[in-house]
């Protein structure tokens, strides 16, 4: 009885191509090793530079994910639509 959603998974029969399938997924696994190690010094420039400069891990990583997808103005756009959601919520009479 097949589960809804599951694709069925046929593993080639010649040697020769279970050999390409296998080195194909791990290429993969050796991305996802390299992607993992990456990470891991972004978390330490970030711990390094929030101590240096004392400031939240959140923020140096906020500034520098602003400063790579170079989308400032989308980040200012959503906030800016967050304070005034917000204030239409909480503070309606425009009283702060």
């Amino acid at each position: 009885m097949a589960v809804e959603g599951q694709q069925d998974i046929i593993i080639p029969s010649s040697d020769h191509d279970r050999k390409a399938m296998i080195s194909e997924i791990q290429a993969i696994c050796d991305e996802w090793t390299m992607i993992e190690s990456r990470r891991a010094v972004i978390k330490d420039i970030v711990a390094n530079t929030a101590e240096a400069f004392n400031l939240s891990k959140d923020a140096v990583t906020q500034l520098a994910r602003m400063h790579y997808k170079r989308n400032k103005e989308e980040v200012q756009a959503k906030t800016d639509a967050m304070c005034e959601a917000y204030d239409q919520l909480f503070n309606p009479t425009g009283a702060a």
